[in-house]
């Protein structure tokens, strides 16, 4: 597919030797000449999405399948990674090494070392002597380099010279030796090596590697660059002093070597694999063939055939989302419905499956507070080991490590169906992690007014009247007046409605005073809160025909006017509480023994038969009864004796 294909020169960077091809080839943009080795793909589009940055991501594997250059070759003499993996996690360098060298739709992150090409003026005269031709050399683009390590001479960026730090030269030639000599190591190991010698170094380098080098930037390698020269002085000192660990590799090979041809030479920070039943080869590391890093043709494959969108969908969140819109292309919107707040959103398949949410009801915690979240949510089964900007170490009992953000975290401890992500399953899954997380907030501040609208909509529905004491309840006291102050703001930005005083709701709406009273009182959100007593529950039950002038409810609700008539929605009403929680298992067994409590106002023990007729409609147990009588007078337990006696033997009869 190349008509003319040279090696490429001494130190250049593969993104200039594909660049110098394209030219060699009468191929003047680098763009073209990708798709002539694409297979003559003329759509921009596609071509775009595999251009390669200045670190090549995205055409090693093209330009391996196009040419018979040796790949090794082209990754030790023409890439950075051999010095980008020394200042990764193996977690990490498992991704750059798929989303480098595989064409894979697995990882789409861009570990990109190099923002900016340099280049040394005295190199460019001596390639032009030498090749006919000025390149771009590896070893000027690393990062904190400004001057050649050859020449000594100022780097430049265009027309412009790079300001030299002072200690310039002797970082360029160090960093030119660890390039060149391929360490097989990580970041962990570098660690490891530098503990020892940590009294060397000064304060800010000590808290610099006690906070650890694994959180590092690209933008911090200078600085890490600068501790080993100044601990190990050398490469070679540096590689004798780095420990080895061939666990990884014997369990990699047990493995691997069933299904898969492990190419020569073996190394632990890449390797080239043939899956021996498709015949597919590809790149990875030993860490991540162990970590699920298989045959990317036979996972995409499968990805694709194996289950639609929607299916994917509901295996994640169940019923809670609706898939509205036609699924076409994963980057492409497509409209997803969340189903308990009804709110319509659109979003990139491919986000949605990495852990976007609804953003009216999704709550974001402070980043701070999630290892305290991961511990407390899975009992401790799972725990924070490292923590990054945005991608955290999280590590399982059994030693298993996962790396993961926060939205993927959740929707993996979360959903209906077993993860593929999380290496065991959670034993003992908290149901209230998100309000005893929220607890562990000690400022007031840290309450911001999307979250309480948020934690608001994470738990109503539209059509829900949403009560001001349920609202303090979601909160800590220490939060009240912001809490009051928001919810003012929010009925005047009419993203909340007032109904009532202290009653709210989504959606603007007209409702009895009754109704209002019942939902107060009785029945909270379709859960049974409360029951009428006194003359209120006789002309409920229907064991009086008088209707009462003031409305008596046994509540769980905490009123502060408890037992006080008082006026409320224009209906005069009395509120008392109960020692047991009313709930919908036990209400209808404490509205027969309140009703027995008050029977003398009734009629007496001529209302037996109707609350005979009670018991019997909805099929109530003794056993039920039992457990709740101690909270009532001898007087009720003998009376619901002798009506208990009468039901019996009504029952036999029947």
């Amino acid at each position: 597919m190349i008509a003319i294909l040279t090696p490429p020169y001494p130190d250049e960077l593969f993104y200039s030797y594909v660049n110098r091809l394209s030219k060699i080839n009468g191929i003047p943009r680098e763009r073209n000449f990708i798709g002539r080795i694409m297979g003559n793909i003329n759509d921009s589009t596609e071509i775009s999405h595999f251009f390669m940055n200045y670190d090549g991501r995205g055409i090693f594997p093209l330009f391996f399948n196009s040419t018979n250059i040796n790949a090794y070759n082209i990754i030790n003499s023409c890439s950075v990674y051999p010095f980008q993996s020394i200042f990764l996690t193996p977690n990490r360098q498992a991704m750059v090494v798929d989303t480098l060298f595989n064409t894979s739709l697995r990882q789409k992150i861009c570990f990109c070392l190099i923002s900016r090409l340099k280049y040394c003026k005295e190199c460019t005269e001596e390639d032009m002597k030498n090749y006919g031709y000025s390149y771009a050399h590896r070893a000027h683009q690393l990062p904190g380099v400004t001057v050649c390590h050859k020449h000594h001479t100022p780097l430049w960026d265009g027309d412009t010279p790079i300001e030299i730090t002072t200690d310039a030269v002797e970082y360029a030639i160090f960093t030119k030796d660890l390039l060149d000599a391929g360490l097989q190591t990580n970041i962990d190991k570098i660690q490891q090596s530098l503990l020892p010698h940590i009294d060397k170094l000064t304060t800010k380098q000590k808290d610099f590697i006690n906070k650890g080098l694994f959180l590092t930037k690209y933008d911090k390698i200078p600085e890490i660059v600068r501790i080993l020269m100044n601990v190990f002085g050398s490469v070679d000192k540096m590689a004798s002093c780095l420990s080895v660990n061939d666990e990884i590799i014997h369990k990699f090979i047990d493995n691997a070597i069933k299904e898969y041809d492990v190419y020569e030479p073996f190394n632990s920070t890449i390797i080239r694999l043939r899956h021996k039943s498709c015949g597919t080869t590809y790149f990875t590391t030993p860490f991540g063939f162990l970590a699920g890093w298989k045959c990317p043709s036979c996972l995409q494959k499968s990805e694709t055939t194996k289950k639609s969108f929607v299916e994917m969908v509901k295996d994640l969140v169940g019923d809670e989302y609706t898939v509205v819109s036609n699924y076409i292309k994963r980057n492409d919107l497509i409209e997803i419905r969340h189903n308990k707040c009804g709110h319509i959103q659109n979003y990139r398949p491919k986000h949605f499956l990495d852990g976007s949410r609804c953003t009216h009801c999704r709550i974001i915690h402070d980043t701070k507070l999630f290892p305290n979240m991961v511990e407390y949510m899975t009992t401790g089964q799972y725990r924070i080991t490292r923590s990054g900007t945005n991608i955290y170490e999280i590590t399982e009992k059994s030693g298993a490590v996962i790396e993961v953000s926060i939205k993927r975290f959740l929707q993996e401890i979360l959903r209906p169906t077993p993860s593929d992500i999380l290496p065991v399953p959670v034993k003992h899954l908290k149901t209230d992690w998100n309000e005893e997380i929220f607890k562990i907030s000690k400022k007031p501040d840290m309450v911001s007014r999307k979250y309480i609208l948020a934690r608001i909509r994470s738990i109503y529905n539209d059509n829900d009247l949403i009560f001001i004491e349920d609202i303090h309840s979601l909160f800590s006291k220490e939060y009240m007046m912001s809490i009051q102050n928001n919810l003012r703001n929010f009925v005047k930005e009419k993203k909340i409605f007032r109904i009532e005083n202290g009653i709210y709701s989504f959606i603007p709406r007209q409702i009895s005073n009754e109704d209002l009273l019942t939902q107060r009182y009785l029945i909270r959100n379709g859960k049974r809160i409360g029951i009428h007593y006194g003359n209120s529950l006789g002309y409920e039950m229907g064991l009086t025909d008088i209707k009462p002038d003031v409305k008596q409810f046994l509540t769980n609700i905490n009123i502060k006017s408890k037992g006080k008539n008082h006026v409320m929605y224009g209906i005069t009403i009395s509120t008392k509480g109960l020692p047991i929680i009313i709930n919908d298992d036990n209400y209808r067994y404490l509205m027969v023994l309140e009703a027995i409590k008050f029977s003398r106002y009734f009629g007496g023990r001529k209302n037996n038969v109707r609350i005979i007729e009670f018991i019997k409609k909805y099929n109530l147990t003794l056993k039920m009864f039992l457990s709740i009588l101690p909270y009532y007078s001898n007087t009720v337990k003998k009376s619901l004796s002798e009506i208990w006696r009468e039901y019996e033997q009504n029952n036999r009869k029947d």
